[in-house]
């Protein structure tokens, strides 16, 4: 019976230690993320920004596309163009929006690793250039 209890003891204690440093880690990296600053350079449809971080390494973007466009949307891309505190360009994001209704919204989110973001740039385009394009040497190491 001895046993049993410093067996339960043990499994108490390491659940409570599995939580507390669980809880450590997510302070942690939450406090790492950092604001960044978000420029839109078109107004239909209209993109909302609820939310923009990153950290050295990564970052995430959220938002609201509200179709003001007067007609359904089939398809068509949100282009989020990514540049460093030197304002150099680092590369390009799409976030694909299909079949939105004239006076809808849809969120959206979208998760990015590019090293040093500073600025985002964000429009809209009916076709996703990365698809269309030829494939660069860079490419490759990405």
């Amino acid at each position: 019976m001895e046993t049993m209890k410093k067996i339960i003891k043990y499994i108490i204690l390491i659940i409570a230690a599995f939580i507390f440093f669980d809880f450590l880690i997510n302070v942690g990296l939450s406090n790492t993320y950092k604001d960044k600053k978000c420029e839109i350079l078109s107004s239909s449809p209209e993109i909302i920004i609820k939310e923009s971080k990153a950290t050295k390494v990564n970052g995430y973007l959220e938002g609201t596309v509200n179709n003001n466009t007067g007609e359904n949307i089939n398809k068509t891309y949100v282009k989020v163009d990514l540049y460093s505190e030197l304002d150099n360009f680092l590369g390009t994001e799409y976030i694909t929006i299909e079949n939105l209704n004239n006076s809808e919204s849809i969120d959206f989110k979208l998760d990015y690793r590019y090293e040093g973001v500073k600025e985002l740039k964000i429009s809209t385009t009916s076709i996703n250039e990365k698809e269309n394009r030829e494939v660069t040497f860079m490419d490759i190491f990405k």
